[in-house]
């Protein structure tokens, strides 16, 4: 099949703008919400007691729904050591991504959102296609496929293609089997932690997906 290369971006940041615009809020609600939100933000109540207890209850409706969370997250960590090198650990990055996100002080820069992107990935397909058990995401992936299909996306024989905002490589492992005859398939992250977890799971192949 076509080469797979998870690889850092650079200098170029990409990014998609809605087409449609929303009608701006009234100034006196904007500022009266973002004064609340911040405050709840910045409440040590937040990170000690909300932002725990959303992340256990995460884990607990994957498991229900047939994702083992745990034992995955278990089994990925097991394949390091993981470490990053001079070059990854210097590429920079927007600051924006450097916050906070979900239940991560470091966002996406850290090895923990790395190693469960794709365990996340799969609980919210559990969640959200339910009649599908464990197997939701492939119902919510296969509706993209679909839709390429409608609009007669294909690559030609020899080409390239180019995953933006890549992650550890779902899609471009997926966009891989689907055009078998691209020359490279690409992905790019900003995350070099996703994109050492994305070169492991390529390494490792089928034991990656035996493992959840």
């Amino acid at each position: 099949g076509p080469e797979t290369i998870p690889m850092p971006s650079m200098s170029l940041l990409l990014c998609a703008v809605p087409f449609v615009a929303a009608a701006a809020p009234k100034a006196g609600a904007a500022s009266v919400g973002a004064a609340v939100l911040d405050m709840v933000l910045q409440s040590p109540l937040y990170n000690a007691v909300l932002v725990p207890a959303a992340r256990r209850t995460m884990v607990r409706t994957a498991e229900a729904n047939g994702v083992p969370w745990v034992k995955s997250k278990q089994w990925i960590e097991q394949q390091g050591p993981w470490s990053l090198n001079e070059a990854e650990a210097s590429v920079r990055v927007p600051e924006y991504y450097k916050a906070p996100f979900h239940s991560y002080e470091k966002g996406n820069l850290c090895w923990d959102a790395a190693w469960e992107v794709e365990i996340a990935s799969k609980a919210v397909g559990a969640r959200n296609f339910p009649e599908h058990g464990s197997e939701g995401e492939e119902a919510f992936r296969s509706a993209f496929d679909s839709a390429l299909d409608s609009l007669g996306a294909c690559c030609a024989d020899g080409g390239r293609i180019l995953d933006l905002g890549c992650g550890s490589g779902v899609s471009t492992r997926r966009l891989a089997r689907r055009f078998p005859r691209a020359a490279a398939v690409v992905g790019v992250d900003l995350s070099p932690h996703f994109l050492a977890v994305g070169r492991k799971l390529l390494e490792l192949g089928s034991r990656a997906h035996g493992n959840g």
